[in-house]
């Protein structure tokens, strides 16, 4: 049996924001599923999925998945920044997974902007849901 593919696709989408080093350095490596750990600084890149479900409708699994895939800062400018370098690691990109599953394709599909303020600390968070469609056998 293949993997399970929410965890294949999370370590594709990982793996591919890795290459962008401007990204990278801007967000001190700092890349997190759901919850950021601690010590954590900002900025940082947050991923959680967002909703998506397996498509086993013949002898070959497959899986359409969307992540919400942002950048958390305080710097509206930079933040949005953060979140373009996002875009150009991950759109349109081929993702590479393990063995049990080939992906096909990630693409940016809706933009995330928005500001929330948390004991008096303006918090930017900016990105996008990016789909995810992988398959196995």
């Amino acid at each position: 049996m293949a993997a399970n593919p929410d965890l294949v696709a999370v370590e594709a989408i990982i793996n591919q924001l890795t290459t962008n080093e401007t990204l990278m350095t801007k967000v001190d490596s700092q890349i997190y599923r759901d919850f950021p750990e601690k010590p954590w600084t900002y900025p940082y890149v947050l991923l959680g999925l967002n909703s998506g479900r397996d498509l086993n409708e013949s002898g070959i699994e497959h899986a359409d998945l969307h992540y919400m895939v942002i950048a958390r800062g305080k710097k509206p400018t930079d933040t949005r920044k953060l979140a373009g370098y996002i875009r150009s690691a991950l759109h349109e990109q081929a993702l590479t997974g393990d063995a049990d599953w080939g992906i096909w394709r990630c693409a940016h599909q809706t933009t995330i902007d928005f500001t929330e303020v948390d004991a008096q600390i303006q918090i930017v968070h900016s990105g996008g849901i990016y789909r995810v469609r992988l398959s196995s056998g």
